[in-house]
C-alpha cells in the first residue's frame, strides 16, 4: 500500500513540477516568435549561422540528444538523459523557433518531461513508469489534452504491448500538467462542428481512401526524414558542417520565399484550416519539405505539431478531392498523419476524440482497425 503511495504522490509531484515548466516553456516559445515576426525576413538570414551554434554546442556536449534518448532510459539503456541536455534542447528550441525553421516543441518538451521525472523519482525512489509519466506530464503541458496523453505515454514505449499498468500513474501526471498549464491561461484546442458520417457504400469507399492517402503521407514523412537523417550520417559525416550550412540555407531562402508562412510548428497553418479556411494548394509540400529540411540540419523541437498540420492541410486538400467535408477530413487527417508517423495508432483516435468531439467516433474505429492491420516499423522515433 505504501508503495502504491508514493508512485501516486510521485506522479501528481511530476505532472505539478512538467506542467509548471512546460508552461513557462510555451511562454518562451511564444516570445520567441513574437519576435521573429517582428524583424522578419531578416531575422531567417540568422538561420545558417544558428545551425552551425547548435551543432558545436552538440558536439561539446559530445552526448546524443532527442528523442532517442528517453526511449533508451525506458529500456534502462545507457543513456544521455539528464537535466543538463534538458536544458541544452530546449535553449536550441527557442533559438529555432526565433530564427524561423520549420519545427515543433513537443520532441523537446517530452525529453525535458522525461528528464525531470527521472530526477524527481530517483529522489523518491521510485523505479517503475518513471518516464512514461515525465512524458504523459509533457505531453499534456504543452497540448492539455491529458487522455491523449496517457494514452501516448503507454504505447509509445512498447510496440507489441499497451502499457495497462502505467495508466493510472501517467493519467495522474497528465492531469495534474493539464491543471498547472489552466493556471497559467493555456487550455486544450477544439474544433467542435456538427457532422454525422451516413453509413452508406459510398461514403465508406471515400473515407478508406482518405484513410490510406493520410496514412501513405504519414509513412513518407517518417521514411523520409529517417532516410535523410541516415544518408548525411553514414554517407557525408566529416562534411556535418557543410551540410548543416547547405540545409540551412536552402531553409532561409524558403522562409523568405514564403513570408515565414512556414515558420514554426505549424498551428498558424492548423487555424487557417479549421477558422480562416485561408489554405494554399503549395502549404503540404512546403510544410512537409521545411520540416524535414529543418529536422536533418540538427534544428532542436521536435515533428509533432508540424506533423498535425501538415495532417490538416493534407485533410483539406483530399476533401475537395474526394466530395467530402473538408473540415471533417481535415480533423481526421490531424490525427491520422500523425499516428502513422509514429506508429501510435490508439494514441491517434483519442486525441481526434479529444479534440474533435465524439461524432468522430465511427470513423476512429474504422482509422483504429485500418492502422492495426497496416502497422509497420517507419516511424520517426527509429529506436522505437
Amino acid at each position: 500500500m505504501k508503495k502504491y503511495i508514493i508512485l501516486i504522490l510521485a506522479a501528481v509531484g511530476v505532472g505539478a513540477i512538467v506542467g509548471t515548466i512546460e508552461s513557462f516553456f510555451k511562454i518562451l516559445v511564444n516570445q520567441a516568435n513574437w519576435y521573429r515576426a517582428q524583424f522578419m525576413p531578416y531575422i531567417f538570414l540568422l538561420i545558417p549561422f544558428a545551425g552551425i551554434l547548435i551543432l558545436l554546442a552538440q558536439s561539446q556536449l559530445k552526448e546524443k540528444n532527442g528523442m532517442d534518448v528517453v526511449f533508451k532510459a525506458e529500456k534502462n539503456e545507457n543513456s544521455s538523459l539528464s537535466l543538463k541536455n534538458a536544458c541544452f534542447v530546449l535553449v536550441s528550441c527557442l533559438i529555432s523557433h526565433f530564427c524561423g525553421v520549420s519545427t515543433g516543441r513537443a520532441g523537446v518538451s517530452m525529453q525535458m518531461g522525461a528528464a525531470i521525472s527521472k530526477h524527481f523519482c530517483n529522489r523518491m525512489n521510485v523505479i517503475e513508469y518513471v518516464i512514461p509519466m515525465g512524458v504523459a506530464a509533457a505531453f499534456s503541458g504543452l497540448f492539455c489534452c491529458p487522455i491523449t496523453s496517457t494514452v501516448f505515454a503507454c504505447e509509445v514505449f512498447n510496440t507489441k504491448k499497451f502499457q495497462y499498468k502505467a495508466i493510472i500513474p501517467c493519467l495522474i501526471s497528465s492531469s495534474t500538467a493539464t491543471l498547472c498549464a489552466a493556471l497559467f491561461g493555456f487550455h486544450r484546442v477544439s474544433y467542435v462542428f456538427q457532422y454525422s458520417f451516413a453509413v452508406e457504400i459510398k461514403n465508406i469507399i471515400k473515407l478508406l481512401i482518405l484513410i490510406l492517402c493520410l496514412t501513405l503521407i504519414g509513412k513518407a514523412f517518417a521514411f523520409s526524414l529517417n532516410s535523410l537523417k541516415k544518408f548525411i550520417n553514414e554517407k557525408l559525416p566529416n562534411n556535418k558542417y557543410r551540410i548543416i550550412i547547405i540545409l540551412s540555407l536552402m531553409i532561409m531562402m524558403f522562409m523568405i520565399f514564403t513570408q515565414g508562412r512556414y515558420s514554426g510548428s505549424g498551428e498558424n497553418l492548423i487555424e487557417e484550416v479549421f477558422i480562416n479556411g485561408n489554405v494554399l494548394k503549395s502549404d503540404i509540400l512546403f510544410k512537409f519539405i521545411l520540416t524535414l529540411l529543418s529536422a536533418a540540419a540538427g534544428f532542436y523541437g521536435g515533428e509533432v505539431t508540424p506533423l498535425f498540420s501538415i495532417g490538416a492541410l493534407s485533410g483539406y486538400m483530399l476533401g475537395h478531392i474526394l466530395g467530402f467535408p473538408v473540415f471533417f477530413c481535415s480533423a481526421l487527417g490531424y490525427g491520422i498523419v500523425f499516428m502513422s508517423a509514429t506508429n501510435v495508432y490508439l494514441t491517434g483516435m483519442v486525441l481526434i476524440l479529444e479534440v474533435f468531439g465524439l461524432d468522430f467516433l465511427l470513423p476512429c474505429l474504422i482509422i483504429g482497425i485500418i492502422g492495426y492491420l497496416s502497422n509497420c516499423t517507419v516511424s520517426i522515433y527509429p529506436s522505437r
